[in-house]
C-alpha cells in the first residue's frame, strides 16, 4: 500500500515537470509595457496628430499711385490704364522756398454764368459752342504756386486780340460717333474708340492725329472753322480771367472736378476717386467764360507742339509750331484727368505725348472763329 502512494505521488511530480517544460516550450513572456488585449480585435497605435496649417499671409496692399490702387472702382480691369509721363522730368523747386499755402481762399461759387453760344448740329447730335472774349492774361504759373513745374515759366502776357468760340463741353462721344460717320478727309476714324461707353462720356483713347481729322471732317460739313485751340487760348479759358491755381479759387474739391480725390491740392480734404471719366457737365460747375470740366475729367490735346518751357513762345495767342530741337513730334495735353492728382489739375499744367499716342486718359475740344 505504501509503495503504491509512492508510485502514484512519484507520477505526479513528473508531470508536473513535464508541464512546465511544455509551457517554456509553446509561451513567450508579453514585453515590458505590452498590456493583454481587452477583445480579440488587433489594435493599432494611434497616429501622431497632424501638423496645424499656418495662414496665408495677406496679399500685399497696392502701392499707391498704381492702377491698381487707383482703378479699383473701375468695372472693367482687362486693360489697365497708362499714365501719361511728362516728355521731360519738371524741374522742382528750391528745397528752401516754403510752398504752403497761406490763407487761401473759399473755392469760388458761380452760378448762373451769362454767355453767347451757338450750336452746331452733326446729323441731329448738338454740339454746343460759346464765346470767349478778346483780352489779356499772365500764362503760366507764378514761381511762388505750389507744386509748379520748370515748363510752366517763365511766366508771360498773352494777347487774345479776337473772340472766339470754344466748345463748352469736351467732346462727347456721342458727337464724335457723328462726325466720324462723315466723309474721310485725311484718315479713317474708329466710330466708337473709348474705353468708358456712353453717349455722355467724353470720347477718350483719339490720337492728336484723329483729333484733327475730327476737326477737318466737320469743318468741310458745316462751312465753319474748326480746330484744336492753341495752347494760349486754352489755358485763357481755362482761367476766365482769375490768376488762382485754378478757375474756382486755391483749391479744387471731387465734387467740382472729376480727379483721384485720395491726393488732394492745397489745404483741401481728401475726397473720392471715381476712377472712370463722367458726363460732360453732369458736375454742374462751369467757369466764369461758362465752360465746364476745363479741370479734370480728361486730359485735352492742343494744336502746339510741346516745348520745354515757354523761352520763345509766342505772346498773341497763336498757335507755336516751331519744331523742337530733337526733332520729335511731341504734342499738347492739358486740363488733367479722372485719374490724376490734384496738383496735375492746375490751369498751368502742361504735359507732352508724341502724335499718335492714345489713352483712356485724353480727349480734347474743339474751337471755332466765327465771323458775327
Amino acid at each position: 500500500m505504501k509503495s503504491e502512494k509512492k508510485r502514484l505521488l512519484l507520477l505526479v511530480i513528473a508531470l508536473g515537470a513535464i508541464g512546465v517544460l511544455l509551457s517554456g516550450a509553446f509561451f513567450k513572456p508579453l514585453a515590458a509595457g505590452q498590456g493583454i488585449p481587452t477583445s480579440g480585435k488587433k489594435t493599432e497605435p494611434k497616429p501622431p496628430p497632424k501638423p496645424k496649417a499656418k495662414p496665408r499671409p495677406p496679399a500685399p496692399k497696392p502701392k499707391r499711385n498704381s492702377p491698381a490702387a487707383t482703378e479699383k472702382s473701375v468695372p472693367e480691369t482687362k486693360r489697365e490704364p497708362v499714365e501719361i509721363k511728362p516728355v521731360a522730368p519738371p524741374a522742382t523747386q528750391p528745397s528752401g522756398r516754403d510752398t504752403s499755402p497761406v490763407n487761401e481762399p473759399p473755392i469760388k461759387k458761380q452760378e448762373n454764368v451769362e454767355v453767347q453760344t451757338y450750336t452746331e448740329r452733326i446729323n441731329g447730335v448738338p454740339l454746343e459752342m460759346v464765346r470767349l472774349p478778346a483780352g489779356r492774361f499772365l500764362m503760366g504759373s507764378p514761381t511762388n504756386e505750389a507744386d509748379r513745374s520748370a515748363d510752366e515759366g517763365p511766366q508771360h502776357e498773352v494777347t487774345i486780340s479776337q473772340s472766339f468760340y470754344m466748345g463748352k463741353y469736351e467732346v462727347t462721344q456721342a458727337q464724335w460717333k457723328a462726325v466720324a460717320g462723315l466723309p474721310k478727309v485725311k484718315i479713317d476714324l474708329n466710330a466708337d474708340p473709348s474705353r468708358f461707353k456712353g453717349d455722355n462720356l467724353p470720347v477718350e483713347q483719339v490720337s492728336w492725329e484723329e483729333a484733327k481729322e475730327f476737326c477737318a471732317r466737320l469743318t468741310r460739313a458745316t462751312g465753319k472753322s474748326y480746330r484744336l485751340p492753341s495752347e494760349a487760348e486754352w489755358e485763357y479759358a481755362c482761367r476766365a480771367g482769375t490768376t488762382t491755381p485754378f478757375a474756382f479759387g486755391a483749391t479744387i474739391t471731387p465734387d467740382i472736378v472729376n480727379y483721384d480725390g485720395n491726393y488732394a491740392y492745397g489745404n483741401a480734404a481728401k475726397g473720392i476717386n471715381r476712377g472712370t471719366t463722367i458726363a460732360v457737365g453732369s458736375l454742374g460747375k462751369a467757369n466764369n467764360f461758362g465752360l465746364y470740366d476745363m479741370h479734370g475729367n480728361v486730359w485735352e490735346w492742343c494744336e502746339d507742339v510741346f516745348h520745354d518751357d515757354y523761352t520763345g513762345a509766342p505772346v498773341d495767342g497763336n498757335v507755336w509750331l516751331t519744331s523742337r530741337s530733337d526733332g520729335k513730334d511731341y504734342r499738347l495735353l492739358r486740363g488733367g484727368s479722372w485719374l490724376y492728382n490734384g496738383r496735375h489739375c492746375r490751369s498751368a499744367v502742361r504735359l507732352g505725348v508724341t502724335a499718335g499716342y492714345r489713352s483712356d486718359l485724353i480727349g480734347f475740344r474743339v474751337v471755332a472763329v466765327v465771323r458775327t
